[in-house]
């Protein structure tokens, strides 16, 4: 590994370009799909034409961009999570397979509460946030979000039942709302900052 790769200055800011290139593709792609819909919805073609194209904006082109994004953003968090841990944490591949049972993100999340300078309760809502976001990554990567055919189906339904962001249509497929990869984002961007400051000593706002 490089210097730079060990220089905290340099690791927040590859960090929070990363993020930023991220936030800037949501917003936008976003805002094309809003403006497509805006510019059918005033057009002079027939009413079920119109529907059609909406239902096909939404379900089909929307939806498969959030279905990346979120992938894309899972996949942040967790280049995040082992650079800062492996610069930071001695042993740190050692310590991590030592930990027997979880996901990634929940094995770095107890191995950093051992650290003494960490804080994760200060962003303990966002860290219980990415926690359900997992499963609907996993779900949206090895079934493409066919609920029924995923291998944590239950555990799917359930974070859709309880959170707005996500929803399991009749048929059993997952949609994203606009706000699932926001928060997603957000979220990674507050765990990601904490730790910053906690490891590196430098602003959480450097992220």
């Amino acid at each position: 590994m490089s210097d730079s790769a060990h220089d905290p200055q340099y690791i927040a800011e590859y960090l929070r370009t990363r993020l930023e290139y991220l936030r800037n593709c949501r917003i936008h792609i976003e805002n094309k799909l809003s403006d497509e819909s805006l510019e059918f919805i005033n057009s002079e073609d027939d009413e079920d034409t119109v529907n059609r194209f909406l239902i096909h904006i939404e379900f089909a082109v929307a939806n498969t961009f959030r279905y990346s994004m979120l992938i894309a953003a899972c996949s942040y968090l967790e280049e995040a999570l082992k650079v800062l841990c492996r610069v930071s944490i001695g042993d740190y591949s050692s310590k991590l397979k030592a930990i027997k049972n979880g996901n990634w993100l929940t094995k770095h999340r107890r191995l950093l509460e051992a650290e003494p300078s960490v804080d994760i309760a200060a962003v303990g809502e966002y860290w219980d946030k990415m926690e359900d976001v997992v499963p609907i990554r996993n779900c949206i990567t090895h079934a493409w979000g066919n609920v029924n055919e995923c291998k944590n189906s239950k555990h799917v339904q359930e974070i859709a039942a309880r959170e707005d962001m996500y929803t399991v249509t009749k048929h059993g497929h997952l949609l994203l709302n606009n706000e699932a990869v926001t928060y997603a984002l957000l979220a990674s961007k507050k765990i990601v900052g904490k730790l910053v400051e906690d490891l590196f000593g430098l602003s959480r706002h450097s992220v």
